[in-house]
């Protein structure tokens, strides 16, 4: 059956290494990556893209859907689904639409995804503490719910 991953985790909790490692040939919806699509991309300051970026992932989000199933095997939606309102939306739209739904939890704790977000900054993807730590309170409760309108939940331990 068609599936529609969701992944969920901190920043630099290593949700995208997961995706190329285990999921290489699904197609990935995320907005970091329409933020290096765009032309005006600065690494080292993507912030003004960030709507924009969300704008054109739920587009292509949407676009999937139409498609339905018989379309794509496997549809990543990559991001911290740490927003339950916008994750469930996504959820309900995927299963209404005939996917079978996974969420893919990446479970770091905070003074990992810091250590790395910090290293990041080099390559100028930093999101900084007070981000992080907003997702971590948002995420306590986004993994409990979420978790209990998915089809499959699976767990990745990655410190």
């Amino acid at each position: 059956m068609a599936t529609v991953i969701i992944t969920q985790g901190l920043p630099a909790a290593g949700k995208s290494t997961i995706i190329k490692r285990d999921y290489a040939e699904a197609r990935v919806i995320s907005p970091d990556v329409w933020k290096e699509r765009h032309p005006d991309y600065d690494r080292l300051n993507p912030g003004p893209l960030h709507h924009w970026s969300k704008v054109e992932a739920e587009k292509e989000w949407q676009a999937v859907l139409a498609e339905g199933p018989e379309t794509h095997e496997t549809v990543i939606y990559d991001g911290t689904a740490s927003k339950v309102t916008s994750a469930s939306k996504r959820i309900i739209e995927a299963q209404a639409a005939g996917f079978r739904v996974v969420l893919v939890q990446v479970l770091v704790s905070i003074e990992t995804s810091l250590k790395r977000d910090a290293l990041r900054g080099v390559n100028g993807r930093t999101v900084g503490r007070k981000v992080i730590v907003e997702k971590a309170q948002e995420l306590a409760t986004a993994r409990e719910v979420l978790s209990s309108i998915v089809d499959e939940v699976r767990v990745v331990h990655n410190d």
